[in-house]
């Protein structure tokens, strides 16, 4: 100890303290990270763990609220072409369910994400699940409050919105072609 106490009041013991300072502010940093990380990790793992408790009772929610439950955990190939190259991928949705007739996608969440079906991420996925799977609608599974939320994708999904621009330009050019044959015969 009187050694550290005779090196820290010579010539260089302020710069000595500096380093072991700066040292030390540097390894309490590392930890910090590290720390973080584990609690990051473990969080996501509980999170996940509980997604998963829940997402087990959603089929007996959907049949409770008279869905039929096709298939639970349902894989799809989709490809895509990305600069003219064939790219596939597999999708899984959490359930494929039937009512009335209608084919959907249900997807389970639990938290945040059912607060508003009308998030980005979550409209985009169950469009995503529709589209894969041919289905005619979306399911929210709220495993919070217990009920399943039906989102109509609409015109996303039958192609409306594509052939009413397309149904516009037939009308347009119709009404320009008798518009030609009346100036023609009558003048």
């Amino acid at each position: 100890m009187d050694k550290i106490v005779e090196i820290l009041q010579g010539p260089r013991g302020p710069l000595i303290a500096a380093g072991a300072l700066l040292a030390a502010a540097f390894m309490g940093g590392v930890i910090f990270l590290k720390v973080r990380a584990v609690v990051a990790v473990a969080r996501i793992a509980r999170r996940s763990r509980r997604g998963k408790k829940l997402e087990g009772k959603a089929a007996k929610l959907l049949s409770a609220k008279g869905y039929t439950v096709l298939g639970e955990q349902v894989p799809a190939e989709i490809r895509l072409r990305i600069d003219g190259a064939e790219t596939r991928s597999t999708i899984h949705v959490d359930f494929v369910a039937r009512k009335g007739g209608r084919l959907f996608a249900a997807d389970s969440k639990s938290g945040a994400a059912v607060e508003s079906p009308g998030r980005a991420e979550v409209r985009r996925q169950l469009l995503e699940y529709c589209l894969a799977f041919g289905c005619d609608g979306g399911l929210l599974v709220d495993m919070e409050n217990r009920r399943v939320r039906e989102v109509d994708l609409g015109s996303l999904l039958t192609g409306r919105a594509g052939r009413g621009a397309a149904g516009g330009f037939f009308l347009t050019l119709c009404a320009g072609l008798i518009g030609v044959a009346v100036g023609w015969a009558f003048f």
